[in-house]
């Protein structure tokens, strides 16, 4: 079986992407875009693979962001007085 360099995975990977089935090759490729990413100097906490990914993972943080903002007021009126705490300086 060959061997792939991290760009000849990317570039496969790319090329394949929208098709309804893997084939053995983008598999492997995926495989090694993924080890790669996990052996970087700075391993990402999660790794998005392709445009879809990207943009539904994007959407989510936006949905996220408006419910965060709309419930600022009760999140943020949760705390405990610092005094009520023993807390104060």
């Amino acid at each position: 079986m060959a061997s792939f360099s991290i760009l000849d995975a990317i570039t496969i990977w790319r090329h394949s992407s929208g098709r309804d089935s893997l084939t053995p090759l983008t598999i492997r490729a995926t495989v090694v875009v993924v080890i790669a990413a996990i052996e970087s100097d700075s391993p990402p906490y999660h790794l998005l693979l392709g445009n879809a990914a990207f943009e539904g993972a994007m959407a989510k943080l936006d949905e996220l962001r408006k419910d965060f903002v709309a419930g600022k007021s009760v999140a943020r009126g949760a705390d405990f007085p610092k005094q009520k705490l023993g807390l104060a300086a």
